[in-house]
C-alpha cells in the first residue's frame, strides 16, 4: 500500500511539472507576441518570469500563452508611453493602438472570465464588419483575436469568410479546415464552402 502511495505521488509530481513547463512555454511565446503585436520589426525583451496562475485557472499550454500576451502587451504600451513622454515635453501620450487592441491588454491575465468577455465583444465587431462588408478590417480584428486564442474555432471561422471574401482562397482553405477540425458549430456547411472552393465551382459563381 505504501509503494503503491509512494508512486501515485511520483507521477502526480511528474505530471504537474510538465503541465507548469507548458504553462511557461506558453507564457514565454505568449509575451513576445504580444509585447510586438502591431509592432514591424519588434525585438521584445526578454520576458519576465511568468507569474503564477490565480486558484482555478486551468494550467497548460494555452492559459500560460494568454497570460504572456496580455503581460507583454501590457508591457509594451508601457514602454511606449515611457518614450513618449521622453520626446515629448508636455508628457502628453497618444497611443497608436485602435480600441480593439486597447480593450484586450487591459484584461486581466488571471481572469479567463474577463479574457473570455473581450474575445467575444471582438468577435462581434468582426461580425458588424462583415455585415459592413468591410472584409480586411474583418480579418485584421479576427487575427489579432487568432493571436491570443489560436484554436478557437469561431475566430478561425471569421479569418477564413473574411479570406474567402478577398478572394484569397489558399488562406480562407487553410482557416477553415482549422475551424472544422476545432471544432466549429457549423462544420458541414463550411465543409461544403471547402469542397467548392477546391473544385472551383465557388471561383465559377463568383465569376459570372
Amino acid at each position: 500500500m505504501k509503494k503503491t502511495f509512494v508512486l501515485f505521488v511520483l507521477i502526480l509530481t511528474n505530471l504537474l511539472a510538465y503541465t507548469q513547463s507548458d504553462y511557461f512555454s506558453g507564457f514565454y511565446e505568449g509575451y513576445k507576441n504580444g509585447y510586438c503585436q502591431n509592432k514591424i520589426g519588434c525585438w521584445s525583451p526578454t520576458p519576465p518570469i511568468a507569474p503564477l496562475p490565480a486558484i482555478g485557472i486551468i494550467i497548460n499550454y494555452q492559459s500560460g500563452y494568454n497570460a504572456g500576451f496580455i503581460l507583454g502587451m501590457k508591457d509594451s504600451e508601457q514602454a511606449d508611453k515611457f518614450q513618449n513622454t521622453d520626446n515629448n515635453n508636455n508628457g502628453r501620450y497618444k497611443t497608436s493602438k485602435s480600441e480593439d487592441v486597447d480593450f484586450m491588454y487591459k484584461v486581466d491575465i488571471n481572469n479567463v472570465y474577463a479574457l473570455a468577455d473581450a474575445l467575444k465583444k471582438l468577435k462581434g465587431r468582426a461580425i458588424a464588419l462583415q455585415d459592413e462588408k468591410n472584409y480586411q478590417e474583418m480579418l485584421d480584428l479576427s487575427l489579432k483575436g487568432i493571436k491570443v486564442s489560436p484554436h478557437d474555432p469561431e475566430l478561425l471561422e471569421l479569418c477564413g469568410i473574411a479570406y474567402v471574401n478577398l478572394q484569397d482562397y489558399s488562406n480562407a482553405l487553410s482557416y477553415l479546415k482549422q475551424a472544422i477540425k476545432y471544432g466549429a458549430d457549423d462544420a458541414a456547411t463550411l465543409r461544403t464552402v471547402v469542397n467548392d472552393i477546391e473544385s472551383g465551382d465557388y471561383q465559377s459563381r463568383i465569376n459570372k
